[in-house]
């Protein structure tokens, strides 16, 4: 049996202090009041006229049918947070004329959550009850949440957003923090949509080789051979530790930006547009 010192519990209470913190800058539940966080007492009819974010908005359909959600957004924010947006409105398609740019194929609740962040700088993807049941509480099978950030990666992606992208994997591994949790089967959706050298793809290896369990992995690489591009990363990423030996502390718990695609794509850390 081990057992802990008071100093040990006062460190682990300092830890999941700073962890929480961590996770109020990044992470939010999608119900609390939305606050712009750069104009933090302006309503949103005001903001919408703000010259601060420019003079010029635009309106983005985005779903079908009964679904379907309009966002008004200035166009500043949006093409300084994703290059098809850039493309959209400054370029020579109709939505640069028209002003309206439809996503039909888009979840409007991913959506919201990037609409969002390019105002405030944070993640609202928690949602009360998402976390089902608590004999799993340290996976993602019964976690709504873990798939609300994977869609919405995957938004990022598609929008060519890599600020959004770099937000969401830190409200990643924030969850992972602060819940004591790793995310089972988000491979799923972030592989297929990625390209091998992703950097969210690093971030699901790692959170594999350095945070599942032994019984959690045996399963995974027994039962699921539908992921072979991934379990083989795994396998990959195990290999190469057993080889060299080299152990050492675990990449989560160091700084967020090797996780991060800002600087292969030469652009700044999203967090230096938010201070």
């Amino acid at each position: 049996m081990t057992h802990r010192t008071k100093g040990s519990r006062k460190r682990k209470a300092e830890d999941e202090h700073d962890d929480d913190s961590t996770n109020k800058k990044v992470r939010k539940r999608t119900n609390e009041v939305f606050r712009y966080d750069t104009l933090p007492n302006l309503s949103v009819a005001e903001i919408l006229t703000a010259s601060r974010f420019g003079m010029r908005t635009v309106a983005i359909s985005v779903g079908s049918g009964a679904n379907q959600k309009t966002f008004d957004a200035h166009e500043d924010l949006l093409t300084s947070h994703s290059d098809y947006f850039r493309a959209a409105v400054n370029g020579s398609w109709k939505e640069a004329t028209l002003r309206n740019v439809g996503l039909d194929d888009e979840d409007p609740e991913a959506f919201q959550v990037f609409y969002k962040f390019i105002y405030s700088g944070s993640v609202f993807s928690a949602k009360e009850g998402d976390h089902k049941k608590k004999k799993a509480a340290s996976s993602s099978e019964n976690d709504d949440e873990w798939k609300r950030l994977a869609s919405c990666w995957i938004l990022g992606e598609r929008l060519l957003s890599t600020t959004f992208k770099d937000a969401v994997v830190d409200a990643i591994i924030a969850k992972h923090h602060v819940k004591r949790q790793y995310p089972i089967g988000m491979d799923i959706e972030i592989y297929p949509n990625s390209h091998a050298r992703s950097r969210a793809r690093k971030l699901l290896v790692d959170l594999a080789v350095w945070k599942w369990d032994d019984q959690t992995l045996e399963q995974q690489l027994k039962e699921d051979t539908s992921r072979f591009e991934f379990l083989y990363d795994v396998a990959a990423a195990l290999g190469k530790i057993r080889r060299t030996g080299c152990q050492g502390a675990s990449p989560l718990d160091g700084t967020t930006c090797i996780y991060h695609e800002h600087e292969a794509d030469g652009k700044p850390c999203y967090k230096t547009m938010f201070r």
